[in-house]
């Protein structure tokens, strides 16, 4: 627990997002309000460790006496409230960035799963969140950047665990997805998906 409070500034984690869910509890099924990125909350505690996609919760107090959770990437978090502007105000400057945000290449979601590529040192890692079972198909998995790509600009990181090859893919700016092969075999395992709510040094 925080003592003192610290306070934090709802931000969005993709460019077409101007809200931020709230939510009962650290998990992204629990149920939730929505409040406008830029909104101030108040920061009480922090889960101890992260999520099976890597990211921390942040516990926080909203309209007053209202408290829910939010993840680590929808919120600026600062030591001290800010301070009243002066009559002269001067530029505040710009937050600094939660380390893990720098450390995310390619963030995206799909129907059925959550993808995070992240680099720790000179090496590359894959964790992927199966929402539909909530468990973790990829913790820490090393993942390999495909040299080259085709005409349309696509980039692709590559995981392999049981069997099975995981395709994170991008366009920069522009359309994720994900494919599940037999690594073996290059057989689909499952459809396609399309990914959504992207973001990352490698998409931006």
């Amino acid at each position: 627990m925080f003592n003192p409070a610290k306070v934090g500034q709802l931000k969005s984690n993709a460019p077409d997002v101007d809200t931020v869910r709230i939510r009962t509890s650290p998990d992204l099924t629990s149920d939730f309000v929505s409040k406008p990125v830029g909104t101030r909350v108040m920061v009480t505690d922090q889960t101890l460790g992260a999520d099976p996609a890597g990211f921390y919760w942040y516990r926080v107090t909203f309209d007053g006496t209202k408290d829910g959770w939010v993840r680590d990437d929808v919120i600026d978090v600062s030591t001290n409230p800010t301070p009243s502007p002066s009559p002269t105000p001067t530029p505040t400057p710009s937050p600094t960035p939660n380390p893990i945000d720098a450390r995310t290449r390619l963030f995206f979601e799909t129907d059925t799963r959550q993808v995070r590529v992240f680099e720790e040192g000179v090496s590359v890692f894959m964790n992927i969140y199966n929402k539909k079972t909530a468990s973790t198909e990829l913790n820490h998995v090393f993942a390999t950047k495909l040299s080259g790509g085709d005409s349309r600009g696509w980039e692709n990181y590559l995981s392999t665990k049981d069997g099975r090859a995981y395709q994170a893919s991008m366009i920069q700016r522009g359309t994720t997805q994900l494919k599940i092969t037999n690594s073996s075999t290059g057989l689909d395992v499952e459809p396609i998906e399309s990914g959504f709510k992207a973001w990352g040094t490698e998409y931006q």
